[in-house]
């Protein structure tokens, strides 16, 4: 029985995983690409959103802001997919 339960467990974890992934990358698009370079910034290297301030000649802090903003946004549009998708 606990096997069981836990393969079906997994599967669950396994699905939702993807549901989520799914969510991501949608609402990803609808951000504009120097957003959805920012918002990968801290994924690509250490120092990336730096690089992108000094790049577009704004400060790290004010990207830094922009980008809590923008993770946010993201948030939201990901859960909203998520209930969509269950619902």
């Amino acid at each position: 029985v606990l096997e069981l339960l836990a393969e079906e467990a997994a599967a669950i974890d396994a699905e939702e995983h993807e549901a989520a992934q799914c969510a991501l990358r949608k609402c990803l698009e609808n951000f504009s690409k120097p957003h959805q370079e920012l918002l990968l910034a801290p994924y690509s290297g250490e120092g990336r959103v730096k690089v992108i301030a000094e790049e577009s000649g704004k400060s790290a802090n004010a990207l830094y802001k922009l980008l809590g903003r923008l993770r946010e946004k993201l948030s939201d549009c990901v859960h909203g997919n998520l209930k969509t998708q269950t619902a």
